[in-house]
């Protein structure tokens, strides 16, 4: 039995499907946000008070970042923290979308503030999360409106856990998971 010859990378497999499904979800927010007469960044701003999408460009947050090839990346930050493995996904100039390993797919706001800081709009929870680069894994979840520690995975270092994904929530003294 002769075996197919796979010229493809399994990683470049799943990047297509992943950036399948991303898409299809960008487009029914879109159709959504357009049924209800609603942009999608005035959606984020309207559902959490104070928060202003900024101009969609790469963020300062993701300085120092290291490509892996096949669109992946690794990302350690100056106080030696990780913030892991991902890949970008932007269906147009003006939106910043990202598949994390761990936390799964994120819409990425830039919040243009001195910390380089940025908002993730969580797909997984259904929230609005704030960090930076000198915060991280501290997370400021918008919906609780409180503190996070997102638990780093103990046997895989530079990870996070996931599936379930388990958080300190440092309002209630009590692990979460999202």
């Amino acid at each position: 039995m002769k075996t197919p010859n796979m010229k493809k990378p399994l990683l470049s497999v799943t990047t297509k499907l992943i950036r399948t499904k991303l898409l299809s979800l960008t487009f029914l927010a879109c159709v959504l946000c357009s049924a209800n007469n609603v942009s999608a960044q005035n959606a984020y701003a309207g559902t959490y008070p104070g928060f202003m999408p900024a101009t969609p460009t790469h963020p300062e947050f993701y300085s120092g970042e290291i490509s892996l090839g096949s669109g992946w990346y690794y990302l350690q930050f100056a106080n030696g923290t990780p913030f892991g493995y991902y890949a970008y996904f932007s269906p147009d100039e003006s939106q910043l979308f990202i598949y994390h390993l761990d936390m799964g797919f994120e819409r990425v706001f830039d919040a243009n503030d001195a910390n380089h800081g940025i908002f993730f709009y969580d797909f997984a929870s259904r929230s609005v999360f704030y960090t930076s680069p000198n915060t991280f894994p501290y997370l400021y979840d918008f919906s609780l409106n409180a503190w996070l520690y997102y638990l780093p995975d103990a046997n895989n270092p530079g990870r996070y856990s996931h599936d379930p994904r388990w958080f300190y929530n440092f309002a209630t003294g009590q692990w979460i998971n999202l």
